[in-house]
């Protein structure tokens, strides 16, 4: 992997094009900044100097202006992977789609891209007819709003447009392009949003196996426009970076790539859905905005305590393959990670929390004093970061 990460950076570095941070880590094809950063400090090279001082500026970029544009609730949260789309993504993808969509078949199906829906008030959206799938459920004022698995969704009706956002792994891919297969109309479009290939080194290898699999079922590629869908770095992503000292780095830095296939029904296609990411396993309570999850163990009778895992409480990556996942079973919105010992008690505190105030709860738990206000110092900490920005 580490080999991989250098030769993205050599060649974002080799790029006449990169002269800044900025449009380094634009070069760097979708690879986590912390990981560029990290590999960019042991390679020679002129550019360097120009681009490490950036970094190093203490001077934090304020990215609450950009929440706005996505503060539908629940906050994000890593175990969602929760990426949300920039405004002029949003207003690009509409443009998009209605270049594609006829008066006379509007039917269109938006899946895991709720973002585009909270701002349906700035964006072209009125000749569509849109149903949306989303696994959370969100606040968004949405009429034909669908709160399930893509997988369990059984409609009355097939659709000309299908936008999905998939979770950015093979199998993930593969369950969703057979279920649309099934969903879809006779020479509809879906567009089906790509990662980048810097994003892991397996990723070219997938995309090829997953544009095989499409054609298989009779998704025809029609179009690609690559580096036209960006986001907005979450909070759990920002306290990630910014936990690296990496400062001043652009919010819609995270891109992917715009795939729209059309569809030619292909019969006598058998296929079995692959098991989803099951995150059962966690138990959510929100205060303040703030989303804490706890995952179910087996109960302790020790006495309760949060312990560290990293020295400054935030897991330093986005990444799901960090090893250091195993130990954590308290994990909240911005990327704060713990290890406890007495789930049972935290959830205790976090249910009555989560109905009562602070005071209220530190009378019912006088004898877990500390831990009361260490997590209600945590709370406070992640509300002033982002949470007031999702009132």
């Amino acid at each position: 992997m580490k080999n991989f990460i250098n030769k993205i950076v050599s060649n974002s570095l080799d790029n006449e094009n990169t002269i800044d941070l900025k449009s380094f880590i634009k070069n760097c094809n979708g690879c986590f900044i912390v990981d560029c950063i990290d590999s960019l400090k042991s390679i020679k090279n002129l550019k360097k100097e120009t681009i490490i001082k950036s970094v190093s500026e203490n001077n934090k970029s304020d990215f609450s202006k950009y929440y706005k544009y996505i503060n539908y609730k629940p906050v994000p949260h890593m175990v969602d992977a929760d990426w949300r789309f920039t405004i002029e993504t949003q207003q690009n993808l509409v443009n998009k789609i209605n270049k594609y969509v006829d008066k006379n078949k509007n039917n269109c199906l938006f899946v895991g891209t709720p973002s585009i829906l909270h701002n349906k008030e700035v964006l072209n959206l009125k000749n569509l007819k849109i149903s949306l799938v989303e696994k959370n459920e969100t606040n968004i004022n949405f009429e034909n709003k669908i709160v399930c698995d893509i997988l369990d969704f059984n409609p009355d009706e097939k659709f000309n447009v299908i936008l999905c956002d998939p979770p950015w792994y093979k199998l993930a891919y593969k369950n969703f392009l057979y279920k649309f297969s099934q969903v879809m109309e006779e020479y509809g479009y879906l567009f089906l949003i790509f990662p980048p290939n810097g994003v892991r080194q397996s990723i070219t290898n997938e995309k090829k196996e997953i544009l095989t699999f499409a054609q298989t079922l009779g998704f025809r590629l029609y179009e690609e426009d690559v580096e036209t869908i960006n986001y907005y770095s979450s909070p759990f992503e920002v306290n990630s970076i910014i936990d690296n000292k990496i400062y001043n780095f652009p919010i819609d830095w995270r891109f992917g790539n715009l795939f729209i296939f059309q569809f030619k029904r292909q019969d006598n296609i058998k296929f079995e859905y692959y098991p989803s990411l099951n995150n059962n396993e966690w138990e959510e309570f929100v205060i303040k905005n703030i989303r804490i999850k706890i995952k179910n163990s087996i109960e302790s009778k020790n006495k309760p305590v949060l312990e560290k895992i990293y020295l400054s409480d935030v897991l330093p990556t986005v990444s799901n393959r960090n090893e250091k996942l195993k130990e954590v079973n308290f994990w909240t919105s911005g990327n704060r990670v713990y290890k406890c010992n007495n789930v049972g008690v935290i959830k205790e505190i976090l249910r009555f929390r989560s109905i009562k105030s602070f005071e209220k709860c530190l009378l019912k738990f006088s004898k877990y004093k500390n831990l009361v206000n260490l997590i209600e110092n945590i709370i406070n900490k992640e509300y002033e970061e982002y949470g007031q920005y999702w009132e």
